[in-house]
């Protein structure tokens, strides 16, 4: 398994943990952002060294020559983890001591991997949160049901009606009557 791939599994974890516990970055906004903020600074940490894309976080150093490209992705998404996700600190620390890196020019590649980090989190600290009346949830959510008669042929079409005021709708699925067919032959013809 690659870096890229190893650390996405890794913010998934941790993720599906802080869901399961109440923590940090719980809920489809937060968690959303904290897979943004991490395959970020992977996608800066990679770009950075092979080059041939533009990265998005301003103002990061030049990597050092021969920067090891699976260091910089590990200790970029481990630094961004680590600070969206406090409470899962030992977790992190755990996964990035056994995380696949080529060792040649290892230290070099986490030394530019934790400035995309730091910076990355630095650039986005000033984002709005569930708590600061940036984001609110929205309190009326539709209420869909589904109805069903039976389809006949590929002719089922999905069809939408929006009750009063726009509050709730239903989505039913409409079809052509079907056509009776006659009794098969049984004789050969």
């Amino acid at each position: 398994m690659g870096p890229m791939l190893y650390w996405h599994d890794v913010a998934l974890g941790t993720n599906r943990v802080t869901h399961s516990t109440g923590g940090e970055q719980h809920g489809p906004v937060l968690s959303a952002r904290a897979l943004a903020m991490a395959h970020l600074a992977m996608y800066d940490a990679y770009f950075g060294i092979a080059g041939g894309h533009n990265v998005y976080t301003p103002g990061l150093i030049a990597p050092a020559p021969g920067a090891s490209k699976g260091a910089a992705i590990a200790a970029a998404a481990h630094f961004v983890l680590k600070a969206l996700y406090p409470s899962q600190q030992p977790y992190l620390d755990g996964r990035l001591a056994s995380a696949p890196t080529d060792m040649d020019h290892a230290a070099n590649g986490k030394a530019y991997g934790r400035d995309i980090g730091a910076k990355l989190t630095l650039l986005r600290a000033n984002d709005r949160h569930v708590g600061d009346g940036g984001y609110v949830a929205n309190k009326h959510r539709p209420i869909i049901a589904l109805t069903r008669t039976i389809p006949a042929r590929a002719s089922m079409r999905p069809t939408m009606a929006i009750w009063p005021k726009g509050s709730r709708f239903r989505l039913g699925l409409t079809s052509t009557p079907r056509r009776r067919l006659g009794q098969p032959s049984m004789t050969k013809p």
